[in-house]
């Protein structure tokens, strides 16, 4: 009885014990290292249905496509994550940003409004393009009231 016991608890614990994070950790490591090319690869390599997970990998992925100008791809995959979703404080204002960049200003100023709005994420900042959005899209109105919010 003892040595089955023994063998159900070298069983259990030899076992390893993954969270979401720790399998983005190799991720982390590249992108902070500034290798977003290795990050991506590294992104390949995780295999998820959970929507979480799925929602973390988007995530990652538009991040790096952001870091590399790549933002029709980044697009793609913060909305991915949007739609898996995720959780993440910056993802409305990262969409926003690599809406700006491929020229889809009024998807842009939406996903601006949403960071300031509903995730109080650079409020200033997310005001500021909002304006800047508004005053290319000949809304003066619009723009002057958000450029008034910055300086509020």
């Amino acid at each position: 009885m003892q040595k089955i016991l023994i063998l159900f608890s070298l069983i259990i614990f030899s076992i390893p014990s993954y969270s979401i994070e720790d399998n983005f950790l190799s991720v982390q490591k590249e992108f902070k290292s500034g290798h977003y090319l290795d990050a991506l690869k590294e992104l390949e390599k995780i295999n998820s249905s959970e929507p979480q997970q799925i929602a973390m990998k988007d995530y990652w992925y538009g991040l790096c496509y952001s870091k590399l100008q790549q933002f029709d791809k980044a697009a793609i995959a913060y909305k991915s994550a949007l739609k898996n979703k995720g959780q993440f404080e910056d993802l409305y204002y990262e969409l926003g940003q690599a809406l700006y960049a491929t020229n889809d200003m009024e998807q842009a100023r939406k996903s601006f409004a949403l960071s300031a709005k509903k995730n109080n994420y650079k409020t200033e900042t997310s005001y500021y393009y909002i304006g800047h959005i508004s005053q290319i899209l000949e809304e003066h109105k619009t723009a002057k009231e958000y450029y008034q919010r910055v300086l509020d």
